[in-house]
């Protein structure tokens, strides 16, 4: 099961031509997508407290326990980064093989048709 979801390029078109520029694009808007900070995703500027940043109930930066939440947090994040980008990685290859393989196939077939006497 792929990840994302790349759309193969020039199926519509009955030929032998390869292009990856559409994938390219595809993937391209996809790492484009990963770089938006996640702290700022889907963050309405209503949720944003005034003033200082700072709640009553707001732990101190001295709090160790809380350092090591964030040490963890980015942890996370990093980790997480890391999958999404193989995950695109993987995606993209399987995509790209996709393409490749249906344009041999064809090029194939064209050549059967030339020669019924090719294997």
């Amino acid at each position: 099961m792929q990840a994302y979801k790349f759309a193969v390029p020039m199926r519509k078109h009955p030929n032998c031509d390869f292009s990856y520029a559409g994938l390219k694009t595809s993937v391209r808007l996809a790492i484009e997508a990963l770089g938006s900070p996640p702290s700022t995703v889907g963050v309405d500027s209503n949720d944003v407290p005034s003033g200082s940043g700072r709640g009553n109930d707001a732990p101190s930066c001295n709090d160790t326990t809380d350092a090591a939440s964030v040490a963890g947090s980015a942890e996370l994040e990093a980790a997480l980064l890391m999958k999404s980008k193989a995950d695109i990685a993987a995606s993209f290859q399987n995509t790209a093989c996709i393409h490749l393989t249906e344009r041999v196939k064809r090029g194939v077939g064209w050549a059967k048709e030339m020669d019924p006497g090719i294997k």
